[in-house]
């Protein structure tokens, strides 16, 4: 779209000063995620291995998995999510939430670890009439 309407809002969007993200209910849309993680003693940008996965997970007002994307081979810390009109329909208006997780095998043990990097952000799916 070359430009918006003045007072009309873009689906999907993030609110900054909110913290949360929304979109118009039964949109079809595609997200890239910036996933730059750092080393806590050094403040270097972590790379991903090609096995690590991403993993983001969407869950209803009542803690009930919606939906989940998943993703190796993560390139340029980004990760991106294709909402299609199959996914979306799971999403009908109401208040959602989302984390993301890092998975990756741990080279001493050889065990896959996992840890929460965003946790419990909010999403509203929104009528757009």
């Amino acid at each position: 779209m070359a430009g918006t309407i003045a007072g009309s809002k873009e689906s999907p969007r993030f609110d900054d000063k909110k913290d949360i993200l929304y979109w118009f209910c039964g949109d079809a849309f595609t997200i890239t995620w910036n996933l730059r993680l750092s080393d806590a003693d050094t403040d270097e940008p972590h790379p991903y291995a090609p096995s690590d996965r991403l993993i983001i997970t969407f869950f209803d007002a009542k803690k009930r998995e919606v939906y989940q994307f998943s993703a190796t081979n993560i390139q340029d810390y980004t990760m991106t999510t294709v909402f299609t009109p199959d996914i979306s329909k799971l999403f009908p208006v109401g208040v959602y939430s989302y984390c993301i997780k890092y998975c990756w095998t741990d080279e001493t043990t050889g065990k896959e670890r996992v840890q929460t990097i965003i946790d419990n952000k909010k999403v509203k799916v929104e009528a757009c009439h």
